[in-house]
């Protein structure tokens, strides 16, 4: 055991120095902390403390982007006058909620399990994944970051296809698709969460919908009912908001896209479909140990990671293993972001919706060395990157106030740049969408 942690200990150093050497950009750095993160949570991690080990492994590449790109920053700033620094962002509303709530969860656990060892190590790892977030984000380079993320999530699922057609024998378990993962719920997941990203982030074209067919199979064919109807919630709600906006050319188009990538899936997987339609609950049991079986308390529980049963969702886990203030916690979690959300605009708000439905499902939403946990809200801080981005492109492209009129409905470049966060619809002369800047301020 000891010598597998030293060798993995000197790959990831050799990994981390030589991006360091090589200075590449930041979607580099992204690939290589996803495809670590994602390693540990496949079938090919060895064990358990393997898998932790990949983990804290994709943790610490981050942790290095940041450092370095803010050191990089403060280099470049340094010989800048102080008017023309460019301002660092800070995190987001729903980013600062997330640290203050998971810090005081993982401090009454502490507490209540007499300092247990996990709690203690658990918490700190939270921590330090949500300080890793707001530092991608303050390095400017959030979306890129995410961008080879994502890049590392297409290569797993890909990966995960070739292996049911190789190997059908190893790849699919039950009828349902595993591959690269260690579950099928693993890898539906990441799928939609994927998608997510494409709907919520990148232009929308033929390229985003022949890419999204390939994740959208692997959803299909992993029968991950919960990650699936987050999904589809969190795809009319956006498309129900963006309708609602100056951009509503991009919800139609939108729902023309899924449409074809869904059909195209379909028939790729429609001998499947069972597995994701079946009527089984497969969360009964820990749905009445959390409720009925379990001993509940306003304070204390059971134990952080203590639940003799399996306990598929983010509340009810707290619930039944630190009580009902944690859980409540939870819940107040949810409706911060949400709000949020709504402030920010469509792109967002999908995220948020999907986040909270998921885990009500899953037990991921606080668990900071998961990589459902960073995949969600690196996805987050794209969706909020992606957002202020247009506003200052829509901001500049405005003309000003005193300017020329005719130039308002000439500008071509107008009511595509947001998607979801555009001025209601307006009307100028007879034409459409000719809003002023958008969310202007």
């Amino acid at each position: 055991m000891s010598s597998s942690l030293a060798l993995g200990s000197l790959v990831l150093l050799a990994i981390v120095l030589h991006l360091i050497a090589l200075r590449p950009g930041a979607g580099t750095w992204g690939f290589w902390s996803g495809l670590l993160l994602l390693s540990g949570h496949s079938t090919f991690r060895g064990n358990s403390e393997a898998a932790i080990g990949l983990r804290f492994g994709g943790l610490v590449v981050a942790v290095a982007f940041v450092l370095v790109s803010l050191r990089r920053a403060g280099k470049s700033q340094a010989g800048a006058l102080a008017p023309d620094a460019p301002t660092r962002p800070g995190p987001p509303a729903d980013i600062r909620m997330l640290l203050l709530a998971g810090t005081l969860l993982y401090g009454l656990a502490t507490v209540m399990d007499d300092f247990a060892p996990l709690t203690v190590v658990t918490g700190l790892a939270f921590v330090v994944a949500v300080l890793t977030l707001a530092g991608i984000n303050r390095s400017g380079q959030a979306a890129q970051f995410v961008n080879g993320y994502a890049a590392a999530t297409m290569a797993t699922l890909v990966v995960s296809l070739v292996l049911m057609l190789a190997r059908p024998s190893v790849a699919l378990v039950g009828g349902r698709l595993q591959g690269f993962f260690v579950s099928a719920n693993t890898l539906g997941f990441f799928a939609a969460l994927w998608l997510l990203h494409a709907m919520t982030t990148r232009r929308l074209g033929p390229r985003t919908a022949l890419l999204s067919v390939l994740p959208l199979a692997a959803l299909v064919l992993s029968g991950n009912r919960s990650s699936a109807a987050a999904l589809a919630t969190a795809f009319l709600v956006f498309v129900f908001m963006v309708l609602h906006t100056a951009d509503a050319a991009r919800a139609r188009r939108l729902v023309v896209l899924a449409a074809i990538a869904g059909t195209v899936a379909y028939l790729w997987a429609w001998d499947t479909m069972s597995a994701l339609l079946r009527t089984n609950n497969s969360r009964q049991g820990g749905l009445d140990y959390a409720l009925h079986d379990s001993d509940l308390k306003w304070l204390g529980g059971m134990g952080y990671n203590q639940s003799p049963v399996e306990l598929a969702s983010t509340p009810l886990r707290w619930l039944a293993e630190e009580g009902r203030i944690a859980a409540l916690l939870c819940l107040l979690t949810y409706a911060v972001v949400l709000l949020v959300g709504q402030h920010a605009g469509a792109s967002v708000t999908a995220c948020a919706v999907f986040g909270i439905f998921s885990s009500l499902f899953e037990g991921w939403y606080f668990a900071g060395v998961s990589a459902l946990f960073v995949s969600f809200w690196l996805v987050v801080l794209a969706a909020h990157n992606t957002t202020a981005d247009a506003v200052r492109v829509g901001a500049a492209l405005s003309p000003a106030d005193t300017g020329d009129e005719r130039d308002r409905p000439g500008d071509p470049r107008r009511g595509s740049a947001l998607p979801g966060t555009a001025q209601p619809r307006a009307r100028v002369g007879r034409g459409r969408n000719h809003a002023p800047a958008l969310l202007r301020r």
